[in-house]
């Protein structure tokens, strides 16, 4: 969350870089008879690409680490992921308000959880934070949601998206919600 965001924290999503630990680790792997191999599936967008080859090239710098990148047009990339057909790929949560993408994303009930995310902790944080009569009983109940997600699921945050709205200085009560959606029952305008 941005940092005016109510739901702001600065607690980490992710661990720190750390790369004689990270390599320690994919040896250890590889001495067990476990090499880290694996393909990102990326979709045949230029950004898209260009992540999944950034995050190849970083990766394959290590020794015991074989990343492989797959390029799909997007109705077979949006296919093998609805299949749970792929060992990574970018994708992304879009919104300004937690309520209702978080949970349509991450829910494990959810039919747009394409990526099979499923754990009954973040269920409950979810339903909870989806019930809330409070700002802060949200922030508690996403709070959970993002440290059970960082500690489950691996993932590289590189990329927030600002929403914003362009209009006059007569223009009155412009406020965004939920996926960056223009609330128009607050606009007022002067003369």
């Amino acid at each position: 969350f941005v940092k005016d965001s109510p739901f702001y924290s600065d607690a980490p999503v992710a661990p720190s870089y750390d790369q004689q630990r990270a390599q320690q680790l994919f040896d250890e792997l590889a001495a067990e008879g476990k090499p880290v191999s694996f393909t990102i599936t990326a979709y045949q967008v230029t950004q898209n690409i260009r992540v999944a080859q950034a995050i190849q090239t970083e990766l394959n710098k290590f020794k015991n680490v074989n990343v492989q990148v797959k390029v799909l047009d997007t109705p077979t990339a949006t296919a093998a992921v609805s299949r749970f057909d792929f060992q990574a790929v970018n994708r992304g949560i879009s919104f300004t308000d937690p309520e209702p993408a978080l949970f349509d994303a991450l829910h494990s009930g959810s039919p747009n959880n394409t990526v099979g995310i499923s754990d009954p902790e973040i269920d409950k944080a979810l339903d909870a934070g989806r019930a809330a009569s409070s700002t802060e009983q949200r922030k508690q109940a996403y709070a959970v949601v993002a440290e059970r997600f960082a500690a489950l699921y691996p993932t590289l945050y590189y990329l927030r998206i600002e929403y914003s709205v362009v209009y006059g200085e007569h223009l009155h009560g412009a406020e965004l919600y939920g996926s960056g959606s223009l609330r128009v029952d607050g606009l007022w305008a002067t003369k």
